[in-house]
């Protein structure tokens, strides 16, 4: 697969608004932060933040779009 293409499926799939994802399960916003910090122990905004760094190490290992 190309890098391009790669990296335009991740930002897809991690793409959709906290607050978006609280109104599909009809909770607040704070709710949603609440449980997911207590289901993975970091919020959501930590979560991504180590996925996007993680993948971003990835590239740069592995591609040549440093």
């Amino acid at each position: 697969m190309a890098e391009s293409s790669r990296i335009r499926l991740w930002r897809e799939k991690y793409s959709m608004p906290i607050d978006e994802i609280a109104a599909k399960l009809f909770i607040s916003r704070a709710s949603l932060i609440r449980i997911f910090k207590n289901y993975k122990g970091i919020t959501p905004y930590q979560f991504l933040l180590e996925k996007k760094l993680a993948v971003a190490k990835v590239l740069l290992i592995t591609t040549h779009l440093s």
